[in-house]
């Protein structure tokens, strides 16, 4: 009966153990340095005991130990409610780290791809992927800021698993002293992370651990009293950058301040009244960045590839034609706004741009857009309606200047509205005056000689010149070139023989409100705007609804 009792025990013991706990089981491929399999040496397991951080991460406690036998090893460990993080070692080297938490899990352990690494194939659960490809392919060059801001998004997308709540609360802990540098993630960058954390996740375990993290870099941070945009420029150690900001007064951006890069790093330092629309730009290279500066920490990173801009004292100079430059800002509120207006909001409709505007009546990056895009091709009244929404503080700024001169010359330009009267030199440079052409149609076409979609209007407009010339309508050509040779050899390789003028000089083009070439616009007999912004065949189906 005592025995029968025992065995009760044992197999309720061991069926406990079985269903409590998960098993590692694979191939070592690795040879010693005679080329033979290291059977007989022993792997370990190791974790930390409760699933903390430890100051040297790689876990402090053996959980089990195998000898390899036939190449292939066989351990265990219990499961845990989270997940955690394990190694795999033997006593010189380390073979495989994971994170597991109940799912069995199959590897095979090649020869090294190089130092101290070794390449795994494995079965690696959900988690464990998460795991893996940030400590493999998204954070292998951590000191380089630019691969550090993509380790930050990827943790940033994966906060709702036990994979990104262990790599948050790593990589904002201390980093132990053998590695000779400071914590990886900065101050502002863990907010970003503590910021997106589920409601779902703050029962983690480590999710203390995570806050402690971040108040202990809290305490140490100095926030800078206007703008700080720290930038690394991945391949280019000893240039300059250029920060383009507002002409005080105008939307006209000037240089505002340069600065060294010294090893890829560069800082700006200032202060703005208001977030102000800039650009940042590589001195001798055609390569820019758009981005907001207001008062705050603005991350700036940059990747080069092999095509795009040229530029002076980069290695890469030597092996390619130039570089072109991707790459991610952080830290600025505004330009987080204005790229969702502008790529989300202003493709909705009218509707939508009017409630965002009244949610953000002080945005300044959603004025600037209203300004500078919107009210060159919405209805004035529209416009107006729009500007009622912002707050009166926006008022007195260049934006609000801008777009109102913009919705008076919409006004000036809409269709029915009178055509602003101009006068301009032909190729002779002969004066031609729109009043010549009272009592007739006008087409007016803006364009450019070194415009390739103005040339791909010309058949258009030749069939109109052919098809409508003799029933009263005048084609009238009007480029912005500014050197005539040019101009004069476009005209006559397009063969565009109808009236040819310039305007270079003139300020015809804001009269009609051009803000991009080509730009079409049909004029009836009375001298009212009819159609505008016309293209392809709809140049000639306006003209017939016109002439009938």
């Amino acid at each position: 009966m005592k025995l029968i009792q025992t065995l009760i025990m044992l197999i309720f013991i061991c069926t406990c153990y079985t269903a409590s706990a998960f098993e590692i089981k694979g191939k070592v491929l690795i040879k010693d340095g005679y080329g033979n399999p290291i059977n007989g040496q022993v792997v370990y397991l190791y974790s930390n005991p409760t699933g903390e951080i430890c100051e040297e991460w790689t876990g402090t406690k053996m959980i089990d130990s195998c000898a390899i036998e036939n190449q292939e090893f066989h351990l265990s460990a219990p499961d845990t409610e989270y997940a955690r993080s394990y190694k795999i070692a033997t006593k010189t080297d380390f073979l495989y780290y994971f994170l597991n938490k109940e799912d069995n899990i199959s590897a095979t352990i090649a020869d090294k791809k190089g130092y101290k690494v070794f390449k795994v194939e494995t079965n690696n659960p959900k988690t464990d992927s998460v795991y893996q490809k940030f400590v493999h392919d998204v954070n292998v060059k951590y000191f380089n800021p630019y691969l550090k801001r993509e380790a930050i998004n990827y943790l940033k997308e994966n906060m709702d698993n036990d994979a990104g709540m262990y790599l948050a609360a790593l990589y904002s802990s201390k980093i132990p002293d053998r590695f000779q540098r400071t914590t990886f993630f900065t101050f502002p960058q863990v907010k970003e992370v503590v910021d997106v954390i589920p409601d779902s996740q703050k029962n983690h375990p480590l999710y203390q651990t995570i806050i402690e993290n971040y108040k202990k870099l809290e305490s140490q941070y100095e926030e800078p009293e206007g703008y700080r945009i720290s930038g690394y420029v991945d391949n280019v150690y000893n240039s300059y950058m250029i920060l383009a900001m507002p002409k005080p007064g105008t939307l006209n951006l000037i240089p505002r301040d340069t600065v060294p890069i010294v090893n890829g790093y560069f800082e700006f330092t200032g202060k703005v009244e208001y977030p102000q629309y800039a650009l940042i730009a590589l001195v001798d290279g055609g390569f820019k960045k758009q981005l907001f500066v207001e008062n705050s920490d603005i991350e700036v990173n940059l990747f080069s590839g092999k095509t795009g801009c040229n530029y002076k004292d980069s290695w890469l100079v030597e092996k390619v034609w130039g570089v072109n430059f991707w790459g991610f800002i952080n830290g600025s509120q505004s330009l987080i706004e204005y790229n969702k207006f502008n790529d989300e909001v202003c493709k909705e409709g009218y509707d939508e741009i009017s409630s965002w505007i009244k949610s953000h009546p002080k945005s300044h990056p959603t004025l600037l857009t209203v300004a500078v895009q919107l009210c060159k091709t919405t209805n004035p009244a529209v416009s107006k309606k729009w500007l009622s929404y912002f707050d009166k503080s926006l008022h007195s700024t260049p934006s609000y200047e801008h777009a109102l001169k913009e919705i008076e010359t919409k006004k000036r330009t809409s269709d029915g509205a009178g055509a602003p009267v101009f006068k301009l030199p032909d190729v002779n440079g002969k004066m031609v005056s729109l009043k010549k052409f009272r009592g007739k149609y006008v087409l007016l076409d803006f364009w450019a000689s070194w415009c390739g979609p103005c040339k791909g209007e010309v058949p258009f407009l030749k069939e109109a010149h052919e098809k409508f010339k003799d029933k009263g309508l005048a084609v009238i050509s009007i480029s912005s070139d500014q050197k005539k040779e040019a101009w004069l050899r476009a005209i006559k390789h397009e063969k565009m023989d109808w009236l040819q003028l310039s305007s270079h000089g003139s300020d015809v083009g804001s009269k009609y409100g051009v803000s991009g070439i080509p730009h079409i616009v049909l004029i009836d007999k009375k001298g009212n705007v009819v159609a505008s912004g016309l293209r392809g065949k709809s140049i000639i189906g306006e003209i017939e609804s016109l002439i009938k």
